[in-house]
């Protein structure tokens, strides 16, 4: 993965303390492997390229240094500071 603007950004599950980390710039999909691991990858057009079965959130990491988080499942509620993540969000400001 090119780490264009040098940023690392860390995503953790509350309930298990299970951490991905996010390198450059693009948009990142987080879910669920096989073995109920969480895992994350870079999306290359509309594609994964990792053993995520199960989509949870895509996140952007913009050029600008900006976060925005938005849902991959609608049937599986996350939630982002005790609240359900229902629609794209900044959660970085950039």
């Amino acid at each position: 993965m090119d780490a264009k603007n040098g940023q690392m950004y860390f995503v953790r599950n509350i309930e298990d303390g299970q951490t991905v980390s996010l390198l450059g710039d693009g948009q990142f999909c987080i879910g669920l492997t096989q073995n109920e691991n969480i895992a994350c990858s870079l999306r290359s057009g509309g594609q994964q390229d990792s053993d995520i079965i199960v989509p949870l959130v895509l996140i952007t990491v913009w050029k600008t240094s900006g976060v925005t988080i938005s849902p991959a499942n609608r049937d599986l509620n996350c939630t982002l500071n005790g609240v359900n993540i229902e629609s794209e969000a900044n959660i970085i400001p950039g």
